[in-house]
């Protein structure tokens, strides 16, 4: 797991360095979202990547289906979850691309 911390003022650096298997990347400025993004993606390695917003709440089987949905489109290079709004509200139903 990769974690770029974009100059929180919360305890993320003290989690991160009890937590076995992250790689904990701290910006000395706020870099924004993409240029955070883009520093987390550049260090990843591994046949999939999977990026969530430190506001991402997964639900049981998350990742199974994105698997299966790899499994039933193998040419298709990126997948979208169902997006859900806090307050139960739809904000994207999920989509994918092919190559």
């Amino acid at each position: 797991m990769i974690l770029v911390d974009n100059c929180s003022t919360d305890a993320t650096a003290d989690i991160s360095a009890k937590s076995p298997g992250v790689t904990y990347l701290r910006n000395e400025a706020n870099a924004g979202f993409i240029a955070s993004y883009n520093r987390g993606v550049e260090k990843a390695r591994g046949k999939f990547l999977f990026c969530l917003n430190n506001h991402t709440i997964v639900t049981a089987g998350w990742l199974t289906e994105l698997r299966e949905t790899l499994e039933l489109e193998p040419h298709a290079g990126l997948f979208g979850s169902k997006l859900i709004f806090p307050d139960g509200r739809l904000q994207e139903a999920g989509r994918h691309h092919l190559e």
